[in-house]
């Protein structure tokens, strides 16, 4: 199996303190956020999921949703784009006067069907006299055509046999694994251990870098797809949270055999690894 990316980054090379020349995140397109999105958020050591139907005008966007576990209702409002930047409030129905702002970044990420519009980033409210902060993520539904024929519904069989049969061979992600990420223009390389307890992911690791230190806070496993949120110790909340995102991949050529991890970092940058062992 080949590689879904160019595998520069863990490859390259990198001397501390070197810059190198800013590469663009995304293709120059506006950014289009009408249209249905699952998005999930956590705080608390809690996790839901839910969904939200968008609709955008310039730069400016509005929406209304439901949160799945409760069935709660909500409102989008006062939504801005700046760049790739997206912020905005969340009102639920139930609770007019307890705003949530969301702040957070629009990227692509790649799927089977090519890429799908995603973003991310963090959130915050105030219950009580205290600040709550959470974080969430949501990608954009992809639209499937719907079966016209029993041929259709033959291949979409044939499609399910065959996840079925990749996920007996899903790559177990527990190990050592040697990382490559872009961040402020620069090549970041780490040491990462994971640990895979069914679809929940943990771990630890250290910047070669720049030696700082980080925690997986947080990791969701259903393969192909990984999600992980790195959290630095050294850095001020606001700050210190990085989400990763990738596809895991089996490899086996010249270079290297064994699973692979590619994908986008919620700033839209490149990443990916490699398991020693």
């Amino acid at each position: 199996m080949q590689r879904k990316v160019g595998h520069n980054l863990i490859k390259t090379p990198v001397v501390v303190g070197e810059r190198t020349a800013p590469t663009p995140n995304q293709p120059n397109r506006p950014v289009n956020l009408s249209g249905l999105w699952k998005i999930g958020f956590r705080y608390q050591g809690k996790s839901d999921l839910g969904s939200m139907q968008i609709q955008q005008s310039n730069q400016s966007f509005s929406g209304q949703g439901q949160d799945e576990q409760s069935g709660a209702t909500f409102k989008i409002v006062k939504g801005q784009i700046k760049g790739d930047e997206i912020i905005f409030l969340k009102i639920y129905d139930k609770r007019p006067n307890q705003p949530i702002q969301y702040h957070g970044h629009f990227s692509y990420l790649p799927s089977e069907n090519g890429e799908v519009s995603y973003m991310g980033g963090d959130f915050s409210f105030e219950a009580n006299g205290a600040l709550t902060v959470g974080e969430w993520e949501a990608a954009m539904a992809e639209v499937k055509s719907p079966s016209v024929s029993a041929g259709n519904n033959s291949k979409a069989a044939e499609e399910e046999q065959k996840q079925a049969i990749n996920q007996e061979h899903t790559p177990d992600l527990s190990g050592k694994w040697s990382v490559a990420h872009e961040y402020n223009f620069k090549t970041i390389h780490s040491i990462m251990f994971l640990e895979q307890d069914g679809n929940k992911i943990s771990g630890h690791g250290t910047d070669t870098n720049t030696k700082e230190k980080f925690i997986i806070k947080k990791g969701w496993y259903n393969f192909p797809h990984l999600t992980i949120i790195r959290q630095y110790l050294s850095r001020s909340p606001g700050s210190n949270l990085i989400t990763f995102k990738a596809e895991v991949s089996e490899v086996s050529d010249k270079d290297y055999t064994g699973p692979y991890l590619s994908g986008k970092t919620q700033g839209g940058g490149d990443w990916e690894a490699e398991r020693v062992y």
